[in-house]
């Protein structure tokens, strides 16, 4: 019992300080250092960028739809959702078929799914069949089709930009409108922004907040 009972402190001595060492080289959490500390090393980098490539073209196939707030699909419970999906998916292919036809698109849907805010996530066979359904012209034919009132919500993406000026005032539309063109954006590009902490409240140091 003693031998075994070395051997397992011995063995928590030895996770210990591999999980301290990589939390020190990599500055991680201690808890993400003991999971990589007790992972096979081989391959992790690869099989994570796997993971993000697969997820990124997933999304890229991806639409979402959005209906009028005071539609039924917007008040749906957790136990009509299955059969609200089934019903709005057999609409939505109705709908692609009628705006795809006679055009050189190969369209389908593979995927659909209501979202807790009442959206309908839409999963496309192929990227271009994504790319050429969220054109405006369209988008209006399908959206129009599906359901009165709907819309495509455009997919957003986080940014944080460092050492902006505090009297950047980012609330205004004007201000991103012109941020746009000195960034050589295209019009409507940036949705909104905002202070990650209030510039009312700096530091001492900090005359130039992060957006």
């Amino acid at each position: 019992m003693q031998d075994q009972a070395a051997s397992i402190n011995k063995a928590i001595q030895n996770l210990n300080g591999a999980a301290t060492q990589s939390a020190t080289n990599t500055q991680c959490t201690y808890s993400e250092a003991l999971r990589q500390a007790t992972s096979p090393p081989a391959n992790n980098a690869t099989a994570n960028n796997v993971k993000i490539s697969n997820r990124l073209n997933i999304q890229a196939t991806q639409i979402l739809i959005e209906f009028d707030p005071t539609s039924k699909v917007n008040n749906l419970n957790h136990n009509q959702a299955s059969d609200a999906t089934s019903k709005m998916r057999t609409k939505a292919i109705k709908a692609l078929k009628k705006v795809t036809k006679g055009s050189d698109i190969k369209a389908s849907i593979k995927h659909a799914t209501i979202t807790w805010r009442g959206g309908l996530l839409i999963e496309l066979n192929l990227t271009d069949a994504a790319a050429w359904l969220c054109k405006e012209a369209n988008t209006k034919r399908f959206t129009d089709t599906l359901a009165a009132g709907s819309k495509l919500r455009k997919r957003t993406y986080p940014v944080i930009l460092k050492f902006i000026p505090v009297r950047w005032t980012p609330e205004q539309p004007e201000s991103l409108c012109k941020l746009e063109e000195r960034l050589d954006l295209t019009k409507g590009s940036l949705i909104k922004a905002k202070w990650i902490k209030d510039p009312a409240r700096p530091q001492l140091s900090e005359q130039d907040p992060n957006l």
